[in-house]
């Protein structure tokens, strides 16, 4: 039996369970579909993720006490049970365990990648150079590519953060926008059945050092601009300068290395 107070909120709780669906179902397809996007509205995303699970929990809790047993009540509502667990959880399963499944066979391919590196470099010290070509993800199933590793994590770095321009982080205050982008880069990637392969270049040669100084410098120019202006409220000219002001360190180099995703070192033999 319930009172005037419970069937209340029963009856809005039934009124908001479509709704509610509604909000898990669209969190999913950003999750699957738009990870990117799901990244950059991640705060807002949760919040509407655990809204709308309350609104299942509740419900659940008044045909709960409805039920007579727990088997009864486990029979009739159990798919209701799974849709009150967070859809990015399920699917951060799925995902993890499809890369899992890739790995072995991504390791040989860069032994493929690395030999095939060699022709490649032998064709443009000959002066043949390769005229570009613009293609489709489909022109690329079931290939290798190799990609930049240090300019794909500075691209990272520079536009995976909040509002406000700060960097993911941890729970210990360590920078992980670097993994983040990796995790997804990957998954698009795989999903599309491209076989990705990270390259690190060695150390700076000496005729790039006078650049990479210059670049060091508005590196640290923008830092200082970007903490200026987020101290005085203008967001987005602060998200702007916090892109200019990504630091790839060692540390975050060698993190993405034994992330799990295949490369090739020019420095490791």
């Amino acid at each position: 039996m319930l009172f005037y107070g419970q069937r209340k909120i029963h009856d809005w709780t039934d009124r908001l369970v479509g709704p509610a669906l509604l909000v898990i179902l669209i969190v999913v397809l950003l999750e699957v579909f738009m990870p990117d996007l799901a990244h950059k509205y991640h705060t807002a995303i949760l919040i509407a993720d655990y809204s709308a699970i309350s609104v299942f929990i509740v419900d659940l809790s008044f045909k709960f006490n409805r039920a007579s047993t727990w088997e009864g009540f486990l029979k009739h509502y159990w798919l209701e049970i799974i849709a009150i667990m967070p859809g990015f959880i399920v699917f951060r399963i799925l995902e993890t365990f499809f890369v899992i499944t890739r790995s072995a066979e991504l390791s040989q391919d860069a032994i493929h990648l690395a030999t095939r590196s060699e022709r490649l470099a032998a064709v443009f010290s000959s002066g043949e150079l390769i005229e570009p070509e613009e293609i489709e993800f489909s022109d690329l199933n079931d290939r290798v590519i190799a990609i930049d590793a240090m300019n794909t994590l500075y691209q990272f770095l520079s536009i995976i953060r909040q509002r406000d321009g700060t960097p993911l982080k941890d729970s210990d205050g360590d920078i992980t926008s670097h993994l983040s982008g990796l995790f997804y880069r990957n998954i698009n990637l795989l999903e599309k059945d491209i076989r990705p392969v990270y390259v690190f270049d060695g150390a700076i040669p000496d005729l790039k050092q006078k650049e990479t100084t210059e670049r060091r410098k508005k590196r640290e120019e923008a830092k200082k601009e970007w903490e200026k202006l987020k101290e005085e409220g203008k967001i987005s000219e602060a998200y702007s300068k916090a892109t200019q002001s990504s630091k790839l360190t060692g540390d975050m180099i060698e993190e993405s290395k034994s992330f799990g995703c295949v490369y090739i070192s020019t420095t490791e033999r």
